[in-house]
Parts: structure tokens; sequence; C-alpha cells
């Protein structure tokens, strides 16, 4: 959880089988996804989480990318990655 990914969400959807990381929810892909999208980036974990259950679409700075590459921008992140005491400060 530590590089922001610099893969696309089609590369990532293959990689995690179409499900999200968090809980295996299934996310929507293909035609009408960019308009009834079911998933947002979580720039911590660098996946794709289900906005039902594990992402409601917050923003941290990510403490590797602050230290690495003076990155102080908010990214999306999961609520796992929020719960995650390491970006709360």
């Amino acid at each position: 959880g530590q590089a922001l990914s610099s893969k696309s969400d089609a590369e990532l959807l293959r990689a995690q089988r179409g499900r999200c990381m968090g809980c295996g929810e299934p996310l929507y892909s293909g035609l009408f996804s960019m308009f009834a999208r079911n998933y947002q980036p979580c720039r911590y974990y660098g996946g794709l989480f289900c906005t039902r259950w594990c992402h409601a679409d917050e923003h941290r700075t990510i403490p590797y990318r602050m230290l690495m590459f003076w990155d102080l921008k908010p990214h999306r992140v999961s609520r796992q990655a929020v719960s995650n005491r390491v970006l709360e400060y």
C-alpha cells in the first residue's frame, strides 16, 4: 500500500477478476460502467473497491508519497485505508 498504482482501471479489474479488493463484491465493467460504475480506486492499496461497502470517496494524504515524492495531495482511499491509523494525523 505504498505506491500510487500506475495500472488502468481495466487492468486492475482483470487482476482482481472483477471483484472488490475489500469484500469481493462484483464490480461493474464494460460499456455502461462509465455511467453506473460501482467502484473507486484506493491509491493507498493500489486496487479497486466497491462503493457499496468499501469506498466512500474519501481522500487522504499518503505518507509514503509524502516522504518519497513530496506529494502532499490527498488521494482517493478506501474505508479500510482510512481506518488504518497510519493515514490519521
